[in-house]
């Protein structure tokens, strides 16, 4: 019994020691890739000759297949919890898995996105 404890605690030491170096890890990956950026946009801003600027909004479709999404989910939650054979479960699972297939990819495709060109004014020094 010592020695399994032992080799969990040893498991235990290693994976939390993977965990340390996996997020030092990130962490540099993330200030490198922050410089890189900053870097680009200071050589990117002298040849700047426009802004674009995004707008992205819910259509009146993606409006009502988020609220469908949402009963949808209410409904086959309650419907599982009310189930009193395994049948019952099993369509309100599958119930439950194409609601959020239809109704999800119908709010993440029902949006309207607009795109405004503005000139930019150049710096001359």
């Amino acid at each position: 019994m010592d020695e399994f404890k032992q080799n969990q605690t040893l498991v235990l030491a290693l994976v939390g020691i993977g965990v340390v170096i996996v997020i030092i890890g990130l962490w540099f990956a993330w200030a490198t890739a922050s410089r890189h950026r900053s870097e680009r946009k200071a050589i990117l801003r002298d040849r700047e000759m426009a802004v674009i600027a995004e707008r992205v909004e819910t259509t009146g479709g993606g409006r009502l297949c988020i609220l469908l999404l949402v009963l949808t989910v209410i409904g086959t939650v309650i419907a599982y919890s009310q189930a009193t054979t395994v049948f019952q479960q099993i369509q309100a699972g599958v119930s439950f898995i194409g609601g959020c297939i239809l109704f999800g990819l119908g709010a993440a495709l029902g949006r309207s996105r607009t795109y405004r060109v503005y000139r930019s004014e150049q710096r001359m020094e």
